[in-house]
């Protein structure tokens, strides 16, 4: 092209990130990566169920604990990784769980990041078993 240095590298952008070529491919990769898992679980069947099943069995508390209000420290961190799962990890909707457990939408939008975080910290994935 005229006007353009023979030594310009090609990079790659989305107008939807801002970045240089590297970050915005790893930002798509990543959301490529989730898109996959997503319809993984969902192809196994993994369903909230199971999901809390899980969760209840892995902190040792049960499952009925995982729904409602309530403050006590391991049930609120068992919710928090419950509620990461559900709706980062297998799509659904923050109604939707707020309704099957029986606390307010705020309540499931506000305990997704800690979950992760704990998800994280712990190196736990949520698989079909």
């Amino acid at each position: 092209m005229k006007g353009v240095p023979a030594h310009t590298a090609h990079q790659k952008s989305d107008e939807r990130i801002l970045g240089d070529s590297e970050f915005v491919e790893e930002v798509l990769a990543r959301a490529e990566d989730a898109i996959h898992r997503k319809y993984e679980l969902a192809l196994q069947r993994v369903d909230i169920e199971e999901v809390m099943q899980g969760v209840s069995g892995l902190a040792g508390v049960p499952a009925e604990a995982l729904t409602g209000a309530g403050k006590n420290r391991e049930a609120v961190r068992s919710r928090s990784l419950l509620c990461f799962g559900a709706v980062s990890e297998l799509g659904i909707s923050l109604t939707e769980l707020a309704g099957r457990l029986g606390v307010a939408v705020s309540t499931v939008s506000g305990a997704v990041q800690p979950g992760e975080q704990f998800a994280k910290r712990e190196k736990l994935r949520f698989e079909a078993v």
